[in-house]
């Protein structure tokens, strides 16, 4: 099997490469891996100024009936992120910003805060 873009473990998941590229839509997009729980993940899709959320192929609403949640970040930004997830929470960090944390509710809505309280943006 070939693969582009994408580390393949011993173990069978494959996990994307850290500067990976997608074109969903007109700009560049950086997917990240996102594991649920061991049996379900997804993928959180960076773009312009925007986060949506892929699983199994769908675009899956993440606050209400919304797909998308505004970010801080333009095009250019998204590949300055670094990301590491902590249970239902991907922390976000970009060089000389706050540290940001979008978090997923078990009810299924996501949100992006600062990642502690009395950070300011």
């Amino acid at each position: 099997m070939k693969t582009d873009n994408f580390f393949v473990s011993r173990a069978g998941p494959a996990n994307s490469h850290p500067a990976y590229e997608v074109r969903m839509s007109e700009c560049r997009s950086r997917l990240v891996p996102f594991e649920i729980n061991p049996v379900e993940q997804c993928l959180v899709e960076f773009s312009d100024r925007a986060v949506r959320v892929w699983a199994g192929g769908v675009l899956m609403p993440i606050a209400g009936a919304a797909t998308s949640i505004e970010t801080p970040w333009d095009e250019a930004a998204i590949f300055d992120l670094k990301f590491v997830q902590f249970g239902d929470s991907l922390l976000v960090s970009r060089p000389r910003e706050p540290l940001r944390e979008l978090e997923r509710s078990k009810s299924g809505e996501w949100s992006l805060r600062p990642a502690f309280a009395g950070s300011e943006d």
